[in-house]
């Protein structure tokens, strides 16, 4: 019996190691499996940045005019004609811009709006220039984006717009009006 009893210390003894040397085991491979990780990880840091651009400024200079007119005809006005509408537009020199415009389709009679009077628009009716005149413009149609760039230094740029306007061989006498907007946004960034 005595050698049974020593047999069986033995065998825990044995166990205990086994199970000792099965956690180190264990320990050391989680050691080297974190250590691994740590090199299959890397990363770095970037910088961020922006530009502000300056705020577009937009200011109507001229209204669109087509004076008195005669019933049973039509007006027209270009866009280099001083009764041309225009605007001067303001913002960061050299950048590119989109214009667009919200045009009428009729003016209306100012004591009865549903008495209308048709406006129309085509395709040499606007001209955008860096100068403040419409003479050696871009000439475009207003019913139409367009993109343009403004001045290089000065961030300047001026559009001009005229039309047509016909006025029935019974158009009811008064005075008519319409609004013409213009929209301008940064493009090309």
């Amino acid at each position: 019996m005595p050698t049974l009893a020593a047999n069986c210390s033995r065998s825990r003894k044995s166990n205990l190691l086994t199970m000792s040397q099965s956690f180190s085991a264990f320990f050391a491979c989680a050691i080297l499996f974190l250590a691994g990780l740590n090199g299959a990880l890397a990363q770095t840091d970037i910088s961020t940045t922006a530009d502000v651009l300056q705020s577009l400024q937009v200011e109507a200079t001229g209204d669109l005019d087509f004076g008195s007119v005669v019933a049973g005809t039509s007006v027209s006005v270009a866009p280099g004609d001083a009764d041309a509408g225009s605007y001067a537009i303001q913002g960061d020199p050299g950048a590119e811009v989109t214009l667009g415009f919200a045009l009428p389709m009729v003016l209306e009679l100012i004591t009865d709006p549903s008495i209308t009077m048709p406006i129309n628009f085509g395709a040499g009716d606007a001209v955008f220039n860096v100068a403040s005149e419409p003479a050696g413009g871009t000439s475009f149609d207003p019913a139409v984006d367009q993109t343009a760039n403004l001045e290089g230094s000065t961030g300047n740029l001026f559009v001009f717009v005229g039309g047509e306007l016909t006025a029935g061989a019974s158009q009811e006498p008064g005075s008519y009006e319409g609004t013409i907007t213009l929209t301008v946004e940064y493009t090309g960034f």
